[in-house]
């Protein structure tokens, strides 16, 4: 199993708790370990990081060992680390 850490901010930090993810290797990507992660805490998750419509990433953006990810599918290796920065909006 590959190890995967997510941090995050705000509820969503307190949701997540140690944010530690075991994946499969040959499943192992930043979409797989969000879906592991909504099994993991269920609805409350799901909600804040999924748009329910589409099933797309809302109000979040991705951020995988310190840079934008463009490829949620693309493949991770143990000891990554996947941040989840909620959108900011302000004037």
């Amino acid at each position: 199993m590959i190890k995967i850490k997510v941090t995050s901010f705000f509820t969503m930090k307190d949701l997540l708790g140690d944010g530690l993810v075991s994946l499969d290797p040959n499943h192992c990507s930043a979409m797989a370990a969000l879906e592991a992660l909504s099994k993991k805490h269920g609805e409350k998750f799901t909600k804040q990081v999924f748009d329910p419509k589409t099933g797309r990433i809302t109000f979040y953006r991705i951020v995988v060992n310190n840079r934008q990810c463009e490829d949620l599918n693309a493949p991770l290796k143990d000891g990554d680390e996947i941040q989840l920065y909620p959108a900011m909006a302000g004037g």
